[in-house]
C-alpha cells in the first residue's frame, strides 16, 4: 500500500505523487466535487469535473417537517449522506428551529464524513458502522425490537436499509430528504486516465448521460454496491476502495498506480 504521512487538518506531506500526470475525472455532485480534486491535486493529479449528480431541495417538504418537528417521538434518527445533514439543517433553518432537538435522540451515521458533519452542528453521533454501508448499519445498529427508528435518505435510495432494519423488529420510517436528479448531458473531452464513482447513481446516470461511455478509462469505485452498478454496465472497475470514503477511495488510486510493476 502506498503509505502517506498525515499532519493537522486535511492537509497530508507526500512522501511521492502516484497520481503525477494522470487525469481523473470526477462524477461527483458539484457542491461536493471542489474538496475531491484538491485532494486529487495534493497526490499530483489533474482532476476534471463531469458531474453526474445534482442535489436538489423537495419541492414538497410537509412530510419531512412533520417528521423533524417530533423527531424526539423516535428512538434513533440515520442519516446516510451528507446531503441528508445538509437538507435537514436547511429544513430546520427555515423552522426558525435548530439541531437541539437532536439532542434527545439517538443520531447514527453512515460514514465518518456524515458523522462529521453532524457533529459540526454540535450532534453526538452514537454510532457510525465498521464498514460504511447501508447494509453494515441494518447488520450492527444497537436497536431493540420495537424502537422506532427515522431514515432519512435520497429520494432514489434503496428500500433495502429500512426493510432490514424492519426484519429486526424496528418500526422504521422512511423519509425523502433530498432529491437527487441527472443534470443535462454536456459534451466533454474526454481525454482522461481515470473516472471515479462515489456512489451507485453516479454510474447510472453517467452511462445515460454519454452516448458511448469512452475507452480505456481506469474506473475506480468507493465501494462494493458502486463497483457492482459499474460492473452491470460493462465497466471494468480497476479498483475498489477498502475504506468506503473519499480518502479511500484517493488511497486505492494511489495503490493501483503506485503497484510494483511485475
Amino acid at each position: 500500500m502506498f503509505v502517506r504521512r498525515p499532519l493537522m487538518g486535511d492537509s497530508v506531506e507526500l512522501l511521492k505523487q502516484p497520481l503525477a500526470g494522470k487525469r481523473i475525472l470526477i462524477t461527483r455532485a458539484r457542491n461536493q466535487a471542489e474538496a475531491f480534486a484538491e485532494k486529487i491535486r495534493a497526490w499530483g493529479g489533474e482532476p476534471m469535473e463531469y458531474p453526474t449528480i445534482e442535489i436538489a431541495p423537495l419541492e414538497d417538504t410537509r412530510e419531512l417537517d412533520d417528521a423533524l418537528a417530533h423527531v424526539d417521538s423516535y428512538d434513533w434518527v440515520a442519516f446516510t449522506s451528507v446531503n441528508g445533514v445538509n437538507a435537514v439543517d436547511e429544513r430546520l433553518r427555515a423552522q426558525n428551529s435548530n439541531w437541539e432537538r437532536f439532542t434527545r435522540v439517538q443520531v447514527a451515521a453512515i460514514g465518518p464524513a456524515t458523522a462529521h458533519a453532524l457533529q459540526a452542528h454540535g450532534v453526538a453521533v452514537a454510532f457510525v458502522p465498521t464498514k460504511y454501508l447501508g447494509e453494515q448499519v441494518a447488520r450492527e445498529l444497537p436497536i431493540t425490537v420495537g424502537q422506532r427508528v427515522l431514515l432519512l435518505r435520497a429520494d432514489i435510495a434503496s428500500a433495502a436499509l429500512a426493510r432490514a432494519l424492519e426484519a429486526r423488529g424496528a418500526q422504521v420510517t422512511s423519509i425523502h430528504a433530498y432529491h437527487t436528479i441527472m443534470p443535462n448531458a454536456r459534451e466533454f473531452n474526454w481525454n482522461a486516465d481515470a473516472i471515479t464513482f462515489t456512489s451507485a447513481s453516479t454510474v447510472r446516470h453517467f452511462a445515460a448521460m454519454v452516448s458511448e461511455i469512452p475507452q480505456p478509462l481506469a474506473v475506480f469505485c468507493i465501494g462494493p454496491v458502486t463497483a457492482q452498478a459499474a460492473q452491470e454496465l460493462g465497466l471494468r472497475v480497476a479498483a475498489v476502495a477498502d475504506v468506503h470514503t473519499i480518502d479511500g477511495l484517493l488511497q486505492a488510486m494511489c495503490d493501483y498506480y503506485h503497484k510494483p510493476a511485475k
